[in-house]
């Protein structure tokens, strides 16, 4: 790597563990609340993480964006260059999920799990492409995308297969 791309990678891998932390908090509380069976509990957990800190967070709106270009960099193997423990509740996540569809086959299961991780992160990144950095004037509008989407990837990853 040149020196700037090995500094976007630090940057995104300290942003990435910030809220790989929160994601175990929540996946912890749906544990110890007994919700941890529910398919959009689940999702919402982890894509709430990610667009609570893109709201609050100062470098939310910017991290989110720069993650999905780094991830559809041609010249990156992002998944590659970032450390798979940045990633450890969303592995979480795939372990706790795929217990509630035991009968899908591996190959379909693992191909919509790839389509839920990209899938949070370019909708989320477009959002905020389209509307910017999340204020009292837009965040209607950000809860309302992010209950969607949350409710389009439960859908996506419950659904019939075959």
């Amino acid at each position: 790597f040149k020196p700037r791309e090995s500094l976007v990678v630090a940057v995104l891998v300290r942003r990435l563990r910030q809220i790989d932390q929160g994601r175990h908090a929540r996946l912890d509380r749906l544990e110890a609340s007994g919700l941890a069976h529910d398919l959009h509990e689940l999702t919402h957990a982890c894509i709430a993480e990610l667009c609570d800190h893109v709201a609050s967070a100062p470098w939310g709106a910017h991290h989110v964006i720069v993650a999905s270009q780094a991830m559809l960099n041609p010249k990156w193997r992002y998944e590659a260059v970032i450390d798979p423990a940045c990633f450890s509740a969303m592995a979480r996540l795939e372990r706790m999920a795929r217990a509630l569809a035991p009968v899908m086959p591996d190959s379909c299961y693992v191909l919509r799990m790839r389509m839920l991780r990209d899938q949070i992160l370019h909708v989320v990144a477009r959002w905020v492409h389209q509307h910017g950095a999340v204020t009292d004037a837009n965040a209607v509008q950000y809860r309302y995308m992010v209950k969607h989407l949350t409710a389009f990837v439960t859908a996506g990853l419950g659904a019939q297969f075959g």
